[in-house]
């Protein structure tokens, strides 16, 4: 076990050590994301010490759930996304992982719940999950046991709501919602719910009082009605409630499935906060008080997590690196994998699938944006069977073991230099078959599209952002799409070309990130730098749209090291430096703080087979591997 790992495990730890035996509200989350852990029977005999009694695990673990018997600690047990759609429409399915899962184990370890899926609601598997959930249930009363079986939802299901007395389900999560209930409630069993206090507090700063979201008594509190809070954990859990309530349930309990504060990655995010949220946490559970709306009623909850895990995406890592294939002399796929690991960078974009790339990222631990080819997109758009061709090829032979966080539909086809573009009318039927043959394929993997600011009309500052005349119908119905499928717009942003188009207006300084730079006002906004204020130049195009619940992914972002006066090593690495230094602050923008902006850089390699000039010269890397500068991620 490495030191961080240590100390990390101790940190979790030592928040437990006040708690009395037989106060058994607390657990943790035990995830397996590392390949540095330590190994199950010292983590059992740690937690066993600590008078830790509950740990849910997010998938089954043959190792772990053998050193767990006869521990006397008690286990959710999940089943994984990939599997809902199987086990909703075979309960043949359903009773296989059953019987491999936990018929072994249930005589001699306590399972409190199978939870059927994390996190889908709303979105494609959405659908799969009251049924898979009666088919698992189906399966463990056939193998003679009582384990009650529930799934984990985000407070992504809510709709807006505030005080936690207006909590309701959104209009996409209610039918889904009301139809778990209902089996819930059938079955005395309860909801898992997964509730950070860190999010609302990052996402809307100026009105989510820190003292609040990390359960401090000194936090100023909140009237609702008769019922006053002095934290936002018991705020979100009743807002769940509510929610409940408005869709004729009551008598189903809430279990916290996970919940917890980061220790590094942002301005928030320190061991400091991070002890008193889960110090602050145990001691409310601990009390016995419930919560305003449920007095008396013990909350259980599980923090997240026992580990920093090394193979998930680091505490605020929101860079990415664009590996672009345009060059005879690049080194092989698996010694790109191999530098982009020894270099710790955890995601990467491909603009086209390619077998040997996509075969050498196999377990490899980094997240993958995978675009598909422009020249297809009339036929992805006509013909449902070639978007279903395509994801059977490239995705289906790669996805249990390649991480892809988004296929990118296309690039700059919606606002490229023929704005909007003679394909762009096919983008939306194109991304719509698409997404339907990945859910078809029994995946989870958000579906986008990449497009450049020339979707852009005239727009300074930032508040002005609208999109031209031509781009605007095309773009409202790729954004319509994305708000309802709850998935990211894709977005090029290169300070380089304002810059390099009028020099004596967009200061290289202000291009470039540097603090040296003059701000911009923008009536109550401040803006540092180019970046945020073209991020927040498309945020506030999409408001007037109508949308507003869309985030952006910066997909390409950069500067060339040569080829022009200001293209040059010094501030390409200036440039890139900053962005990276800008991002792991958790800042956000001006006009969304708190809101992580992840980034791509454009690019991995200078490539020979572009246009010469400054298009050779984006690469953070020669193609021999050798750094064109240095860049600290």
């Amino acid at each position: 076990m490495t030191m961080e790992k240590t100390y990390a495990f101790i940190f979790v730890l030592n928040c437990f050590l006040n708690i009395y035996p037989g106060a058994r509200a607390i657990g943790v989350n035990y995830g397996l994301n590392g390949d540095d852990l330590p190994s199950p029977s010292d983590v059992i005999s740690l937690l066993q010490s600590r008078n830790i009694s509950k740990v849910r695990l997010f998938a089954p673990n043959t190792a772990v759930l053998t050193a767990l018997k006869d521990s006397g600690i008690d286990v959710i047990l999940g089943t994984e996304n990939q599997n809902l759609r199987s086990f909703a429409s075979d309960p043949s399915a359903a009773t296989s992982w059953v019987n491999t899962n936990v018929v072994p184990y249930a005589s001699s370890l306590n399972f409190e719940y199978i939870a059927v899926g994390n996190e889908v609601i709303p979105g494609d598997l959405a659908q799969y999950v009251p049924s898979a959930m009666q088919n698992i249930d189906a399966a463990i009363l056939n193998a003679d046991f009582a384990i009650p079986v529930s799934h984990a939802v985000s407070m992504s299901v809510m709709g807006p709501s505030f005080p936690p007395s207006n909590g309701v389900f959104s209009t996409e999560a209610t039918p889904i919602m009301t139809e778990i209930l209902k089996f819930l409630s059938s079955k005395n069993s309860s909801l898992l719910v997964n509730a950070y206090t860190w999010f609302p507090r990052q996402s809307d700063p100026n009105n989510v009082q820190l003292e609040y979201a990390l359960i401090d008594d000194a936090a100023k509190p909140v009237t609702d009605n008769s019922l006053t809070y002095h934290n936002l954990f018991d705020a979100m859990v009743d807002t769940v409630y509510a929610g409940m309530e408005k869709v004729g349930v009551s008598n189903v309990d809430i279990v916290v499935a996970e919940t917890g504060w980061p220790t590094a990655g942002t301005t928030d995010a320190t061991i400091g906060n991070a002890q008193k949220f889960n110090t602050n946490l145990i001691k409310l559970l601990t009390s016995g008080k419930g919560t305003p709306r449920k007095p008396g009623k013990v909350v259980e909850a599980y923090i997240f997590a026992l580990f920093n895990e090394n193979l998930k995406p680091e505490g605020a890592r929101a860079i990415g690196v664009n590996y672009g294939l345009n060059g005879n002399n690049l080194p092989s796929p698996s010694d790109v994998v191999s530098l982009l690991k020894s270099r710790n960078i955890q995601k990467i974009r491909l603009f086209e699938p390619n077998a040997a790339v996509l075969t050498a990222l196999q377990g490899s631990g980094i997240s993958v944006i995978l675009g598909t080819e422009n020249q297809n997109m009339q036929t992805f758009a006509l013909d449902p069977s070639a978007a279903m061709s395509w994801v059977a090829t490239n995705i289906v032979p790669y996805a249990s073991s390649v991480n892809f966080v988004t296929v990118a539909v296309g690039n700059e086809v919606v606002g490229n230099e023929a704005i909007p573009g003679n394909l762009a009318q096919y983008i939306p039927s194109a991304m719509q078959n698409i997404d339907a043959a990945i859910v078809a394929a029994g995946y989870a993997v958000p579906v986008s599209t990449a497009v450049s600011m020339q979707i852009l009309g005239p727009s300074f500052p930032p508040s002005n952002g609208f999109f031209s005349a031509e781009a605007t119908p095309i773009m409202t119905q790729i954004l319509t799409f994305l708000s309802l499928k709850n998935y990211p717009l894709l977005l090029n942003v290169y300070t380089w070309f304002p810059h390099l188009s009028d020099p004596n207006n967009v200061h290289l300084d202000y291009a470039l990130l540097d603090n040296t730079a003059t701000p911009v006002p923008d009536n109550s906004l401040i803006y540092q730098n180019l970046f945020d204020a073209m991020v927040d130049t498309v945020y506030a195009a999409m408001e007037k749209v109508g949308v507003s619940n869309v985030d952006i992914v910066v997909a390409e972002t950069g500067w060339p090291s040569a080829g022009n006066t200001d293209a040059s090593v010094e501030n390409a690495q200036r440039y890139n430096n900053n962005l990276i230094k800008l991002l792991a602050s958790g800042k956000g923008t001006p006009r969304k703080p708190g809101k992580v902006v992840e980034a791509y850089i454009f690019a991995l390699f200078n490539e020979n087979l572009k246009p010469e000039g400054v298009e050779q010269n984006w690469g953070l890397f020669y193609p021999n591997m050798a750094e064109v500068y240095h860049v600290d991620f």
